[in-house]
């Protein structure tokens, strides 16, 4: 309630946008939507698949029950929470496109790092797992934060409001990430692995493939992330011009 009477959409000028094939194959001509949406989906794929696995790698390579591994991703999530405000604000002095690639650079070492922590002590291991957490949220508010600053830059292009549009397909990117965390299944399927309480049972070449899948991909889809940021066009001073011409454009049209 709040949002829509403190925040009201202003009316746009021009032609309403249409939900056809040009619309989006459009979206994806731009440098800019292209780059946030490989992004989404990388910042997607990597907690996807440390969602998706981190009973077995904290059952089966730490030894922890299901219980204590529960509260390990608790912690994870609780710190994504808390560390949220830290991006917002790195994000007013750098930009918003080199705070998500500082966040998922470091999210990339602490994630690391904290996989590689020896079982046997549940306190430092919530703790490191906690610290690793505290990257997590970044992407989720900067990349559609950026996503509305490409939405102005639209406007001013082509005249047509197509802010909906590009989160509905920022949107689409999200649930492939979801989708594409799941093939580690089956790999530890092919490779097989069985989903035991401790590590017997399990071949050393199919406990291997799983600590290689939750440590070792989930880091370099991290660190790419970062590296596809890499020449971001839309910068605070471009976004800045844009908004300054749309004002411009606008008034001179009312």
């Amino acid at each position: 309630g709040l949002a829509m009477f403190a925040v009201p959409e202003p009316v746009n000028s021009g032609q309403q946008p249409h939900g056809g094939a040009s619309a989006y194959l459009n979206l994806l001509t731009m440098p800019t939507v292209r780059k946030l949406l490989i992004a989404d989906l990388l910042l997607g794929v990597a907690p996807g698949i440390t969602g998706s696995l981190l009973f077995f790698f904290f059952g089966q390579i730490k030894g922890y029950d299901h219980s204590q591994a529960g509260l390990f991703m608790l912690c994870y999530f609780i710190a994504g929470l808390c560390g949220a405000p830290i991006w917002a604000w790195l994000a007013t002095k750098v930009g918003k496109d080199k705070a998500l690639a500082i966040a998922s650079l470091i999210f990339a070492v602490l994630y690391i790092g904290a996989t590689l922590v020896p079982g046997g002590n549940f306190a430092v291991t919530a703790v490191v797992m906690f610290i690793a957490g505290l990257p997590y949220a970044a992407g989720l508010f900067l990349l559609r934060a950026m996503m509305a600053d490409a939405g102005d830059e639209v406007r001013l292009e082509t005249g047509v409001d197509r802010t909906g549009l590009m989160f509905s397909v920022l949107s689409a990117t999200t649930k492939i990430g979801h989708v594409v965390a799941l093939i580690p299944y089956l790999i530890l399927q092919w490779v097989g692995f069985k989903a035991l309480p401790g590590p017997e049972g399990n071949s050393e070449f199919s406990l291997v493939t799983l600590q290689i899948l939750f440590i070792l991909v989930p880091g370099l889809l991290l660190a790419a992330a970062a590296l596809v940021l890499k020449g971001y066009p839309l910068t605070p001073k471009r976004h800045d011009e844009i908004r300054l011409a749309l004002e411009a454009r606008d008034g001179a049209q009312s």
